[in-house]
């Protein structure tokens, strides 16, 4: 009879190839972590600096079409609604009425909480990040219960940021008056911080994001800084 020898790999060879197919792998997987990492990052900082262009035209819009805010002396009067408020402000939320319209905005620290004061009618889904609201009569500074009942309706209500793909929300909002006596036109600083939610203080100190090389969401937050003026008087 006649034997066919047949050659195979040895145990040297295959240990080789396995050892050369295992550091492929995680190669791949390493790019991939990165590669999504960096993916992250650049939808995190897109959202971010939209919102933040969003927010300012805004405000420099709406500000620029209205007379001087009168009876409002500059700074936050009171921290609840009541009395002939035009700005109130509490840490949780707030409200900043200019006659025309209303700005209502839930701090993120009130959001991640589950406990804005800024509510849609009806609901307590804790939703409102920052909106417009049509309000001749002031009545988010006056009227207490005005807060919790911000109706569902697009032509009274205009969501200026929501918390999209990464959660975007406010976690500072201030205004403040800059009166001009020759023209009569009110310039009015306002200064915001805006960034992602932080579930914890490893990723967020003092409003500032700390290194988090092994969470595979991004933290991002920035201050803004933005001046607008009225037409000026009546």
């Amino acid at each position: 009879y006649m034997y066919q020898t047949k050659k195979g790999f040895t145990i040297t060879e295959l240990m080789l190839s396995m050892a050369i197919v295992s550091l492929l792998i995680v190669a791949i997987a390493t790019t991939t972590i990165q590669m999504s990492k960096i993916m992250t990052k650049g939808k995190t900082m897109k959202e971010l600096n939209v919102a933040s262009r969003s927010i300012n035209k805004d405000f420099t819009e709406k500000f620029n079409s209205i007379q001087s805010v009168w009876g409002w002396n500059g700074t936050s009067s009171a921290s609840t609604p009541g009395g002939n408020s035009n700005y109130i402000s509490n840490g949780r939320g707030g409200a900043f009425c200019a006659g025309e319209f209303s700005y209502l905005w839930n701090t993120a620290s009130a959001l991640r909480a589950g406990d804005g004061p800024i509510q849609y009618a009806g609901s307590k889904d804790n939703s409102i990040r920052l909106v417009r609201v049509r309000d001749v009569s002031k009545n988010y500074c006056s009227n207490p219960s005005s807060w919790e009942n911000v109706p569902r309706d697009a032509n009274v209500v205009t969501e200026i940021i929501n918390a999209g793909e990464v959660d975007l929300m406010i976690y500072s909002i201030s205004f403040r008056a800059l009166s001009d006596a020759v023209s009569g036109q009110s310039l009015i600083n306002i200064q915001y911080v805006l960034g992602t939610r932080s579930q914890d203080a490893t990723q967020l100190i003092s409003q500032q994001c700390q290194p988090q090389s092994d969470r595979a969401d991004y933290c991002a937050i920035n201050k803004f800084d933005l001046t607008v003026r009225t037409i000026g008087r009546k």
